[in-house]
């Protein structure tokens, strides 16, 4: 199959950039006999399931750490021992532990096979000249982050039937929510920087401006605020996951901020997060009467509101 040879060959690929050297892209067009485009989507895929991969496509790539970046094969009896193991450790370590243990729970092989099918969702889905703009964008946006330069974009938010006009300073590309992302400065707000899906971009043009990455900026730490995809101001929430549904909470950490709080006597469970409030209402919504917001009272009455919108369609 086409996804099968895809992955041996990124699987290949994984095992060659580790070391020292700097794989170029000429040079792993030559070895692989592909066109340079292929290349760029292998090297986003290792991006996009935690390869620490280095470099970029002016100097070319490895990854670091001596091949301990990415995720080895591992038993789920093995990560059982692990789990309990994790378990006298301090709730902050706890964290940090379950987050290690959720990269390990996963073959290399089958996460590579993930992510090369959803990202061939999205080329079975776009016309070719989409998708010849897309990979442009996104090549324009890495040189531009490698070389500290800002660019001139359109971008059509779903929101708007119009594209506005931006000059960004692209800080850090992550993959989240089966989407490539970009963090940016952006001339049209005072915020100190934006989130864009690098499919909404319409064009992307390099300019000779340059920037400095502000010091407090930390691309991992920003991700790791997020709930699901999207960023924004954290808030202190509280919420009551009823029995039915408190598997999702005791047992996979789905924040960094999660803490459990209390088990009542039915089983259900209280959670308390430090979240993006808009997003997390959105999640809060898609599981019905299985959750219920206790604090803050805001959100609280922003979900009642939604609510009762939904009702009244149904009626």
């Amino acid at each position: 199959m086409r996804t099968d040879r895809q992955v041996e060959r990124i699987l290949d690929l994984a095992r060659l950039l580790e070391g020292e050297k700097y794989w170029t892209r000429s040079e792993l067009q030559d070895l692989y006999h592909v066109d340079p485009s292929t290349i760029n989507r292998h090297i986003n895929v290792l991006k996009s399931i935690h390869c620490q991969v280095e470099g970029g496509r002016k100097q070319g790539w490895r990854i670091i750490s001596g091949g301990k970046s990415f995720p080895l094969a591992i038993s789920p009896s093995e990560i059982g021992v692990l789990d309990i193991a994790g378990q006298s450790l301090s709730p902050t370590m706890r964290t940090q532990y379950q987050k290690v243990i959720d990269k390990l729970d996963h073959s290399l092989f089958n996460r590579i096979e993930k992510a090369v099918e959803t990202e061939q969702r999205l080329y079975d889905i776009l016309p070719p000249e989409a998708i010849t703009q897309y990979e442009t964008n996104f090549e324009h946006l890495e040189i531009a982050r490698e070389e500290r330069r800002a660019v001139r974009a359109l971008y059509r938010s779903p929101k708007s039937d119009q594209d506005k006009a931006h000059l960004l300073e692209p800080y850090g590309l992550f993959f989240r929510g089966s989407d490539w992302r970009l963090l940016a400065k952006s001339d049209a707000s005072d915020q100190k920087w934006l989130q864009f899906k690098i499919l909404r971009f319409r064009d992307i043009a390099p300019t000779e401006t340059q920037f400095e990455i502000p010091a407090d900026f930390d691309l991992t730490q920003e991700v790791e605020k997020m709930w699901q995809s999207y960023g924004g101001e954290q808030t202190e929430v509280k919420i009551k996951v009823m029995a039915s549904h408190a598997f999702m909470v005791e047992e996979k950490l789905r924040h960094p901020s999660q803490e459990l709080i209390d088990r009542l006597d039915d089983g259900a469970v209280i959670v308390r997060y430090s979240v993006p409030k808009d997003e997390f209402m959105w999640w809060v919504l898609s599981l019905g009467a299985n959750v219920e917001v206790l604090e803050p009272e805001e959100l609280r009455s922003e979900i009642a509101q939604e609510a009762q919108k939904i009702f009244g369609i149904y009626q």
